[in-house]
């Protein structure tokens, strides 16, 4: 989300239970460009908001679908020298809503556990 919000200058928000307690969830939010929303910068609003919702809107917003994974992969090599990591290896936990955890062009398998236990080796 941080990614996405940064590259393209827009405002971004994410449910997620994080580290919360599992029947929690919250809201991780940020600006345009991903930047960090506090009081002097809307959260005061989005408290008000919260407080006092606005009346419904009179029509239904829309919903789009991005499929980021190379743009995302292909920025993080222009900021990381992989060649400098080329003997590192990396355990994936692609656990917790999470299970498409990919081995882009920077990651061979060396072993693998069952469906059930998720931890892939790299």
């Amino acid at each position: 989300v941080y990614y996405y919000s940064g590259a393209h200058s827009i405002p971004a928000a994410m449910i997620t239970a994080s580290h919360l307690p599992p029947e929690w969830n919250g809201i991780k939010l940020n600006g345009a460009g991903a930047a960090p929303i506090s009081g002097d910068t809307g959260l005061t609003e989005i408290k008000r908001l919260a407080v006092q919702p606005p009346a419904s809107a009179e029509s239904r917003g829309t919903v789009s679908y991005h499929d980021i994974r190379k743009s995302y992969v292909d920025h993080l090599y222009g900021i990381v020298d992989a060649d400098r990591f080329s003997n590192l290896r990396v355990a994936v936990d692609a656990g917790n809503g999470c299970p498409h955890a990919r081995r882009h062009r920077c990651c061979r398998p060396v072993r693998r556990r069952s469906n059930t236990g998720s931890l892939t080796g790299f």
